[in-house]
């Protein structure tokens, strides 16, 4: 009697807990991209991303992250004209959509830009000494595009990157 008395508890806790243990997995769910995947596209030093709509997500609210960064190449010449090419730099921005709420299984995930910013120079940390001008003599961007679903813990559904 103990014996079926433990059984039944051990099934009555994994039946309560299981569908929690598997909140935020995707695999076999039915997630996916209605209209295809997102794509991002870089022009100066704004990044921006395409709007999708994500089908199968049942109740769960998602958020979008795009991060930019900036990689700055910074030469220095000092007040005899020496050049110095010196070091990179780096400044990152970043953008969120803010939490979305699906809508019959829909997630919305709207277009997303976020424009990076040029390090500030600063020659006294960027050159041999502050008496040294610095500048920027070039520069890339790169930047990384994430759609999290909002559960515990969060889970990455897409990430993309360039």
């Amino acid at each position: 009697m103990k014996r079926l008395s433990l059984i039944a508890t051990v099934l009555g806790v994994l039946i309560v807990f299981a569908p929690a243990a598997n909140a935020g997995k995707s695999s076999g769910s039915g997630i996916h991209f209605q209209g295809g995947q997102p794509s991002c596209s870089v022009s100066g030093l704004t990044v921006s991303c395409t709007s999708s709509d994500i089908a199968g997500v049942g109740g769960f609210n998602a958020h979008a992250d795009l991060a930019v960064t900036v990689h700055a190449v910074v030469d220095c010449t000092n007040h005899g004209q020496h050049f110095v090419p010196n070091k990179t730099t780096d400044s990152t921005t970043g953008g969120t959509t803010g939490q979305i709420e699906p809508q019959n299984g829909h997630l919305l995930v709207p277009a997303l830009s976020t424009t990076g910013s040029l390090p500030t120079l600063d020659p006294a940390r960027d050159c041999p000494n502050k008496n040294w001008t610095a500048s920027i003599s070039s520069y890339t961007v790169t930047w990384t595009y994430d759609i999290w679903f909002d559960t515990n813990p969060p889970y990455v559904f897409f990430h993309l990157a360039g």
